[in-house]
């Protein structure tokens, strides 16, 4: 494909189309061309857009998992660039891992088995927090907390998480205090 196809393409792709999963209400086709569209992109924007392909494609074919070979068969991706960056998504759980048929491991987006509730956004500024209420394995719920920036380049970053079970929220919550008027008598003397 001549340079300027493709760069009169690249004005008509945005990174948003794969933050709201618009690249598979397309044809997977377009994959191919966001595989030769992300050489051309600055190293800090084809993390990104390598990234929202693979969590993407765990969004759409993980439902009953999806194993590293066919997300690369699907995404065009070598293997070790996909696990590095499913080793990133795992830690953000955004995506999770389970081990199936002795050392095959597959993965599922998060929004399988954590059902969410309720969705409340904490802060107006960078970073902001966005707490939910989801309901798990077995039915455990949970207080899942992810910290949250955003960027007109990068769109809504997940920065980290924390799950934590709803019967413990009494006991995080005096910890907190707790932690504070430890906080206080230190700084005030």
């Amino acid at each position: 494909m001549p340079l300027d196809a493709v760069t009169n393409d690249l004005v008509h792709f945005k990174l948003s189309d794969l933050e709201s999963d618009n690249v598979y209400k397309s044809d997977l086709r377009d994959l191919k061309l966001i595989n030769e569209q992300r050489k051309y992109l600055s190293p800090d924007a084809r993390e990104l857009v390598t990234r929202d392909t693979i969590r993407n494609t765990v969004k759409k074919f993980g439902q009953n998992g999806i194993t590293v070979s066919e997300i690369a068969k699907v995404s065009g991706l070598d293997r070790k660039t996909i696990q590095k960056h499913l080793e990133k998504l795992n830690g953000l759980r955004e995506v999770y891992s389970q081990k199936r048929s002795g050392n095959i491991v597959h993965y599922f987006p998060n929004g399988k088995p954590l059902h969410q509730i309720g969705l409340v956004r904490v802060g107006d500024e960078n970073p902001f927090l966005d707490i939910t209420i989801t309901q798990g394995q077995r039915d455990a719920l949970y207080f899942y907390i992810v910290e949250k920036s955003y960027s007109i380049l990068e769109g809504e970053v997940s920065e980290g998480a924390v799950m934590l079970p709803v019967e413990k929220l009494d006991y995080f919550i005096e910890a907190l205090k707790e932690l504070k008027q430890n906080y206080e008598v230190m700084k005030y003397g």
